[in-house]
């Protein structure tokens, strides 16, 4: 269990008794720090994904808080993000952003390369206005996108083919 210390900019972990373990982190853009942590996913071999939004990245842990990589920077251009805030890991290990700054959804390999991007800024279908949380499937042929300024929910297929949206503005 990982449980994010947005105000001190660390997260602790604990073991399934609610032990406390351990804790790593502290404010700056370094690796292993954080500016305004976000959301967290772990993927099949454990290692943990934090989306630092201060820090327009992604970073990537082993269950012990060991460093491993981050990607991301700030920008528009297609490799970069802008305050990002959600990111969910489907089974095959692929990793889903939402850059809400960008109002889009980045799709990474769990080693950080970009695979794919969908959505753009607007109010049509497939349009996002600031894109906030996301989830996938349980199988991850669909994802599921919380359009925050839209009031809606987009569901895509795992390509990034647009389905269907619910909710309205």
């Amino acid at each position: 269990l990982y449980i994010m210390d947005i105000e001190n900019h660390r997260i602790s972990k604990f073991d399934s008794f609610a032990r406390y373990q351990f804790r790593w982190g502290s404010p700056g853009d370094g690796p292993g720090q954080f500016s305004d942590p976000g959301q967290m996913a772990i993927d099949a071999v454990g290692a943990l994904y934090v989306v630092d939004r201060g820090n327009n990245r992604i970073q990537k842990f082993d269950a012990q808080g060991a460093f491993l990589q981050e990607f991301g920077s700030r920008g528009t251009n297609p490799v970069t993000l802008w305050n990002p805030n959600g990111v969910v890991i489907d089974p095959a290990d692929n990793i889903y952003v939402t850059d809400t700054g960008n109002h889009r959804v980045v799709k990474f390999s769990s080693a950080g390369k970009l695979i794919g991007i969908w959505g753009s800024p607007g109010i049509g279908a497939g349009e996002f206005t600031s894109p906030s949380s996301i989830t996938a499937s349980a199988s991850g042929d669909q994802v599921y996108v919380m359009d925050q300024g839209n009031s809606r929910i987009h569901r895509y297929d795992k390509v990034g083919v647009f389905l269907d949206a619910s909710g309205t503005e």
